[in-house]
């Protein structure tokens, strides 16, 4: 018995004459460094899955999902100081967001800190 597993799937009517799922869904695993402890294929054909660490799960379900259907990338951001440099650097991704949004990437500020406070949000911080 092994313990603290997940397994993900990719399942779809289309997988069996879409050339190169299974590559993509393999790389997507390789790129976050996520080690495969198991693969299995339905005799269908119609689902791949691999069995990992339950704490990569997470990980391992976004890439797959970004590299499978072309979603978005989220970047998040955490700055500390937030003095000329760092407010330039605010005001600077408030601007880029709609660019970054039309190229797939999401980013987000989740995190201003200075000396004397820390404002946070997972979600991302409205810079306006």
């Amino acid at each position: 018995v092994m313990d603290n597993l997940a397994i993900i799937s990719v399942v779809g009517d289309g997988m069996r004459t879409q050339r190169g799922i299974s590559a993509r869904f393999f790389s997507a695993l390789t790129r976050a460094n996520i080690n495969i402890i198991a693969i299995a294929q339905g005799s269908s054909e119609r689902s791949i899955s691999a069995v990992i660490e339950n704490n990569a799960a997470t990980t391992a379900v976004r890439l797959c999902h970004q590299m499978l259907f072309n979603t978005g990338q989220v970047v998040e951001v955490f700055v500390i100081g937030v003095g000329g440099v760092g407010g330039a650097l605010i005001e600077q991704i408030r601007r880029q967001q709609a660019w970054l949004k039309q190229k797939h990437i999401d980013l987000r500020v989740c995190g201003i800190a200075n000396s004397r406070a820390l404002l946070t949000d997972m979600q991302g911080i409205c810079l306006d």
